[in-house]
């Protein structure tokens, strides 16, 4: 099966800056933004860490809960997500008993970032809703941009790309009505994921190159370190291997020099799936180790998911069936638990091939059917492809007549070469017909001089033993 066994882009959250003030600890914190965009995280670390120290000294609340935030910002951003948090509750505290909004709602959007990257949605989208009134009610612009845009995040991870497109679109208005260059690139970067996630890759390296643009302008390392991981992403669903390769690694080395742990670990998942993808298993499997020991580390329940997802694929097909079942379960309830319906149609649909292969036709047409029902709610057409295929593929244990009449009613249906060279081969393996191994051939041997995939590998080799 052709599908994204990876996670297949990264959105864009967006975290307050504070308020302006011109107070004593001020210099140092526009200093640490000023570091923080140019990737000195260590640096900015220090100044912060130093402003957090004065600001107790003093005995101003205000200052502390300000201090904390900052400094818990930063150490976000390193994933170091435990010291983060604290800081993050403490500030939030803090701004409760001052009653000032405007700490308490950059409080509530740090921790609904935590959350989220915790992979805990519904805490995460409690302090967004709760930002997004603040916001209104105080007429802070830039706040509600922000608050717009991490909800809008949430939703495109559970699939309601309309909802998304929406609060993606006020974030981006506001944005440009503010001047707001790197929020305006953030919500640029965020577009081009919901095109993403419906396949129209023209409009997403459009808008990811916007993004590039606005990030390169104002030298903000974290984006651009982000927007070369998703082009990487896009490159290679086009197929594109080498490209992918080079700007995944070009992620993985920005993302090194920022100290950014969570973007080290994506990128390496990344890489790994596409050394998956040319059959270089060993390297694969190394790399999505790599991902489960980072994911833990941070507490990253999405990514040590996907990473327990890409196993059980690459033990699928290397003939380790028992510890891919183990894992795809694991994936599943994961998942399931998080309500991210992007990966669990995913899943489901790749069980349902390792029940095919374990010949448990029963459970694999189950696990296929709720595969292709979730994919039609969020609109997954390359998952509702495989799983029409699939029920071809189960019905000809019982039925090839009436196996070989669906497949060629998919021939006239999906007309891209991926799809045309597999039902042709599945056609071929079912009735033996020349004329559907020769187009089977052809088109798979036109892919691979685009696509150097094993797959298509393998089945080339197939269709000539069989000439």
């Amino acid at each position: 099966m052709s599908l994204k066994k990876y996670r297949p882009a990264e959105s864009w959250l967006a975290v307050p800056g504070p308020p302006p003030k011109f107070y004593p600890l001020d210099l140092r914190q526009r200093q640490a933004a000023v570091l923080t965009i140019a990737g000195r995280w260590d640096l900015a670390e220090k100044l912060l860490r130093r402003n957090l120290d004065q600001a107790q000294e003093s005995g101003d609340m205000a200052a502390i809960a300000g201090s904390q935030r900052d400094l818990g910002a930063i150490l976000f951003k390193k994933g170091e997500y435990n010291q983060a948090k604290e800081l993050y509750l403490q500030s939030q505290q803090t701004a409760e008993k001052l009653n000032d909004l405007d700490l308490l709602s950059a409080a509530l959007n740090n921790i609904g970032t935590l959350y989220f990257n915790q992979g805990d949605y519904s805490g995460a989208a409690e302090c967004f809703e709760k930002r997004r009134t603040i916001t209104i009610r105080t007429g802070d612009r830039q706040g509600l941009g922000e608050a717009l845009n991490n909800l809008g995040t949430l939703h495109a991870d559970r699939g309601n790309y309309d909802q998304a497109m929406d609060c993606y679109r006020q974030k981006l208005e506001i944005a440009q009505g503010l001047g707001d260059r790197q929020g305006e690139g953030l919500a640029w970067g965020n577009v081009a994921m919901i095109h993403y996630y419906q396949g129209k890759m023209d409009l997403v390296i459009e808008n990811l190159k916007k993004q590039w643009d606005m990030a390169a302008a104002i030298g903000d390392k974290q984006t651009l370190a982000l927007s070369s991981g998703n082009l990487g992403l896009v490159y290679m669903d086009l197929g594109d291997y080498e490209r992918a390769m080079e700007y995944n690694n070009k992620k993985l080395a920005l993302s090194r020099a920022l100290g950014d742990k969570s973007g080290v670990n994506s990128a390496i998942s990344n890489i790994g799936v596409l050394y998956y993808y040319l059959g270089r298993y060993d390297e694969a499997l190394d790399c999505m180790r790599q991902e489960m020991e980072g994911a833990r580390e941070l507490g990253d329940k999405l990514s040590l998911a996907l990473a327990v997802f890409n196993l059980a694929n690459i033990y699928r097909d290397t003939g380790r069936y028992d510890e891919a079942a183990g894992c795809y379960r694991e994936a599943m309830a994961a998942v399931k638990e998080m309500d991210v319906k992007y990966y669990l149609c995913d899943i489901l649909l790749n069980k349902s091939e390792l029940d095919l292969l374990t010949g448990d036709h029963v459970s694999a047409g189950q696990a296929n059917e709720r595969a292709v029902l979730l994919s039609r709610e969020i609109n997954r057409t390359d998952v509702t492809f495989w799983g029409e295929l699939m029920d071809a593929r189960l019905a000809g244990r019982s039925d090839p007549g009436r196996a070989a009449e669906m497949l060629g009613a998919l021939l006239k249906r999906y007309g891209q070469d991926p799809e045309q060279a597999r039902l042709h081969y599945e056609i071929f393996c079912l009735t033996g017909g020349e004329r559907h191994r020769a187009a089977a051939l052809e088109t798979y041997e036109k892919l691979y001089g685009k696509t150097p995939k094993a797959d298509y590998r393998d089945k080339m080799a197939i269709l000539k033993q069989n000439n």
